[in-house]
């Protein structure tokens, strides 16, 4: 699917896979949180919004996000997605020079 990168705009995707550590339940159950029902997590970044907005007027990639939907449709149970656009805020980030 890489070579839908273009057409779509992405400049940075990262996916977060949920991992067995004896921290989980510690945590989600300090704050008392559910166990969780998601696997993991896919972090699509754009420019802007308004460059992910102006992909709406791109027959290209329309295209594109019709064939990464069918993709999609193989391995995401779409039904109980979630997707969202948002802002990104860093409040704390020590790898930064």
């Amino acid at each position: 699917m890489q070579q839908l990168i273009p057409a779509l705009g992405v400049q940075r995707y990262v996916q977060m896979h949920t991992t067995d550590s004896l921290a989980t339940p510690i945590v989600r159950e300090s704050r008392g949180c559910p166990a969780e029902q998601w696997d993991g997590i896919a972090v699509l970044s754009w420019p802007s919004k308004e460059a992910l907005e102006a992909l709406a007027e791109s027959d290209e990639a329309l295209r594109a996000s019709a064939e990464l939907l069918e993709d999609e449709a193989n391995f995401i149970d779409l039904a109980d997605c979630r997707i969202w656009v948002s802002d990104s805020h860093t409040i704390f980030d020590a790898t930064s020079g």
